[in-house]
């Protein structure tokens, strides 16, 4: 997908996850107010139900009142925030990587930025065992990117085996379908071709008995001409009387 974005330039609408930005921004205030309420020492000489009051009307945030008595509630409390805020800042960070866009900072404050998790290099020859049916012929690829797809392909493998073995031990098989095996297995077997030839073997060629099958033109072709030439003889089988 990052590869694909390198050729698509465009970016989605900000409605489709400006909102949700906003969502996570205002947590994350909330947060801090609580952490700022914390460290206010003006809570421990009040009573607890002006704490309370004072804790509301200053920070937003309830529990003013547990300040002095019970201040193991406000940091319980907050620990369950921070772990909550570090899921819904993931998953916001994993929906934008669907836009090639990522969470980062600007002028020292949070900002969706135009960015992409990998360099076009790192991910460019990942999708090799789906190009097989691209090409009208066997196509050679680089040992340096033959390389980068095989480490992928072996890293993905392993840990589809682990997964299936645990899932197998834990009584639940039936949930390795949901595993992206046979795109797995693909990856692997054809990694371990182009490891030996540094070839991608056309499935086009193969399906036409070798054979070529895409038209070729030679390349000294005047193609404004034959363009000038098409327009004419389509305008001059036209009637427009009809």
């Amino acid at each position: 997908m990052c590869k694909y974005q390198y050729f698509l330039g465009f970016l989605p609408p900000e409605d489709e996850w400006s909102e949700e930005f906003e969502g996570l921004m205002k947590y994350r205030d909330k947060m801090k107010a609580l952490s700022r309420m914390r460290k206010d020492k003006s809570l421990l000489r009040m009573k607890p139900e002006n704490a309370e009051t004072y804790g509301v009307r200053v920070y937003g945030q309830h529990g003013g009142r547990f300040a002095l008595s019970s201040p193991q509630i406000l940091a319980a409390r907050q620990d369950r925030m921070a772990e909550r805020y570090a899921e819904k800042e993931q998953d916001f960070k994993d929906r934008l990587l669907d836009y090639g866009l990522a969470l980062s900072e600007k002028d020292g404050m949070p900002a969706v930025v135009r960015q992409k998790p990998w360099s076009f290099d790192d991910v460019k020859a990942l999708d090799i065992h789906h190009m097989a049916y691209d090409f009208a012929h066997d196509v050679p690829v680089s040992m340096i990117n033959v390389r980068r797809f095989a480490e992928e392909a072996n890293r993905r493998f392993d840990l589809y085996q682990q997964a299936s073995d645990y899932l197998k031990r834990s009584g639940q098989s039936d949930r390795i379908d949901y595993l992206p095996g046979r795109d797995i297995a693909l990856m692997k077997e054809t990694a371990d071709k182009l490891s030996g030839t540094g070839m991608l073997v056309s499935s086009t060629a193969a399906a036409t008995g070798g054979r070529r099958a895409a038209r070729t033109t030679s390349l000294d072709v005047d193609y404004t001409q034959s363009m000038q030439d098409a327009v004419k003889r389509a305008v001059s089988g036209l009637s427009f009387g009809e």
